[in-house]
């Protein structure tokens, strides 16, 4: 059963739908098979709704498309919280946000096949690939300003903060996809990042090939 299943009044009949649960079909839509996937005709079926219910909340696909994007937006900016500094060591810290980066318990491969379907849209439809863009710069000022307050020398600041990002990226694909233990995998992937983090750290920053 989706995320969207049609809701039931006590007495059997069906209530009124509101934005969310054709937003929640959507993402259970792009989920297992992409964008190109989310029609009206078919969603208002699957919801057992008339079509009609569709445009009562938007003025057509596109602006459903859109809804979706702002809302995963607004979920992305809103996780970045979750890494804040929680208290202790420099070096404990590091373990504990890449974890929370990486091994998450609650990441899934439907949240990676969403992030990956919103990345791909983004190649075609500018009004997405903004809002992909102001995630990546939320995500990567996030690491930059941590990684500064770590640092005495700021000189590969930059560099690090854009490697990290990507390798904490890429590491969240792995873990989740792929044969063998998802545990086990990010536990490797923490391991390996926090070290060189926790190096550069060690020596104080600067350029990381110094």
């Amino acid at each position: 059963m989706t995320q969207a299943s049609a809701k039931q009044t006590a007495s059997g009949g069906r209530e009124q739908l509101g934005r969310d649960d054709w937003l929640a079909l959507a993402e259970d839509i792009i989920a297992e098979q992409g964008f190109s996937a989310v029609r009206v005709l078919p969603m208002a079926k699957r919801l057992g709704v008339s079509r009609s219910s569709f445009y009562w909340h938007f003025r057509d696909r596109e602006d459903l498309v859109h809804s979706f994007i702002e809302r995963w937006r607004a979920r992305q900016l809103d996780a970045l919280r979750s890494y804040l500094p929680e208290g202790g060591g420099v070096e404990e810290q590091i373990r504990r946000s890449l974890r929370k980066m990486i091994g998450n318990a609650d990441v899934t491969i439907r949240d990676i096949s969403v992030g990956m379907a919103v990345r791909d849209l983004a190649r075609h439809d500018a009004y997405v690939a903004r809002m992909v863009d102001e995630v990546d710069a939320a995500r990567f000022s996030f690491n930059e300003n941590a990684l500064r307050l770590m640092s005495r020398d700021s000189a590969g600041v930059e560099d690090m903060a854009m490697l990290l990002y990507a390798a904490t990226t890429g590491a969240r694909v792995l873990s989740v996809y792929g044969g063998g233990s998802k545990e086990e995998r990010a536990d490797w992937l923490e391991r390996l990042i926090g070290d060189l983090m926790i190096q550069w750290y060690r020596r104080g920053g600067g350029e990381l090939l110094a």
